[in-house]
């Protein structure tokens, strides 16, 4: 195997974390009650020693139900193994634990398949330089395909109607993420569905940029929250930050983390999981148009991988992704909840937002559209101030009390 191909197959970021919440949080990290990591992952989907190791002892000290929070018995426990390397270890207790290890599990058990793969590759190329039987070739790829699909390899945990019912007992069924925007809170029942996605759509300069940011932006006050801006420039945005410093000082921009680079889908999905992993709840990405699938030439088609990952992402690590995609002039100019000629899109994302202009001087009609499913739909007429903020449009006309 090239350095090249090994470079692409394994991330000892994603290891190293794993390894630290094991050893802060123990082994129930995933968000998943049915799911141990130590039956989860094998100490062979680690791809340095060092990592197999650790593993290893951590898997001792769980069969004897010791405690390994500080790591000082991971550290004894390596050391009757004769397999101590304080450097690493230190290295890795150094690590933030992460809310939920199932996605990076999930990454290196992939990785440690792909790995697999290629060996097997390898040998089947070297078997027929060595003009095997062809039976013999298949019988040992049939062999491998039965290993691969056993259910300890599989990344899909499967789990009963009771364990499910039994994990939510005394929980909501759906946890929330409150923006501090009160307007959208109320409208969606407390905030936007953890692991969910909502699109915002509509003509250009309509006000889907300013909408998102400023959702992001009063989030802070609540919760960590992530813009990845594709369109807008860092310049740009300081730009708007010096003006929001004028009128609105309680944003916390701390909570805030940014990025202004992403523009590849599998660089975005980094940039997303990298978020996730300091614990951004709330990101925005300004815009679908801007992201790039070198793959796939056929523009809806590109549109519907996008959002179909970006689904899938928020599905599996419990972040709620804003999305800004303009919608076709078709769709802006009718009802239809759809952006850019997708079909996929307005099937899969939890909320769609559509902005039109309304009747009165600053006022913007938001269409909402929950789930292509429910066929619930609403709309809320909003006023953007030239301060900023954002009001209810029936506020205007009281005292202009900002509920941003």
């Amino acid at each position: 195997m090239s350095n090249n191909i090994k470079d692409e197959l394994y991330d000892i970021a994603f290891e190293q974390a794993v390894l630290s919440s094991m050893i802060f949080e123990g082994s129930d990290t995933t968000l998943n009650k049915e799911l141990n990591l130590y039956t989860y992952l094998k100490k062979e989907d680690f791809y340095l020693p060092v990592h197999q190791d650790i593993f290893e002892a951590l898997f001792a000290l769980s069969d004897k139900n010791l405690p390994c929070s500080d790591g000082s018995f991971v550290e004894l426990e390596l050391k009757k193994m004769g397999k101590l390397n304080e450097a690493v270890m230190i290295n890795i207790m150094s690590k933030s634990p992460i809310s939920n290890t199932l996605p990076y599990a999930s990454e290196i058990k992939k990785r440690k398949q792909l790995r697999d793969v290629i060996d097997m590759a390898l040998n089947i190329t070297k078997m027929a330089n060595e003009l095997k039987e062809p039976t013999e070739i298949f019988d040992y790829i049939e062999s491998k395909s039965k290993d691969y699909y056993s259910s300890e390899n599989v990344n899909n945990p499967i789990s009963s109607a009771q364990e499910l019912w039994d994990s939510f007992e005394g929980k909501e069924s759906v946890i929330k993420i409150n923006t501090c925007t009160p307007f959208m809170d109320q409208e969606n029942d407390g905030g936007f569905d953890k692991g969910g996605m909502t699109i915002v759509s509509g003509a250009p300069e309509i006000g889907k940029t300013h909408l998102v940011y400023k959702i992001l932006e009063n989030t802070t006050n609540n919760a960590l929250s992530g813009l990845i801006s594709l369109e807008f420039t860092e310049n740009d945005y300081m730009t708007r930050l010096r003006k929001m410093e004028k009128i609105n000082k309680n944003v916390q921009l701390k909570n805030l983390s940014l990025n202004f680079t992403s523009f590849d889908i599998s660089d975005l999905i980094a940039t997303l999981y990298r978020m996730h992993n300091i614990g951004v709840k709330l990101v925005g990405i300004d815009s679908l148009l801007a992201i790039v699938n070198p793959d796939i030439k056929n523009k809806t088609e590109r549109v519907e991988d996008i959002v179909t990952r970006l689904d899938r992402f928020a599905k599996k690590t419990g972040m709620h992704i804003i999305l800004i995609a303009p919608g076709s002039k078709t769709d802006n100019a009718s009802e239809k909840m759809g952006v850019l000629n997708s079909i996929v899109a307005e099937h899969l994302v939890k909320i769609f937002i559509r902005i039109t202009d309304g009747k009165g001087e600053g006022e913007k009609i938001l269409h909402w559209h929950k789930n292509k499913q429910t066929k619930i739909k609403s709309s809320k007429s909003v006023y953007y101030c030239n301060t900023g903020n954002i009001y209810l449009f029936e506020e205007k006309k009281k005292q202009y009390v900002a509920i941003t």
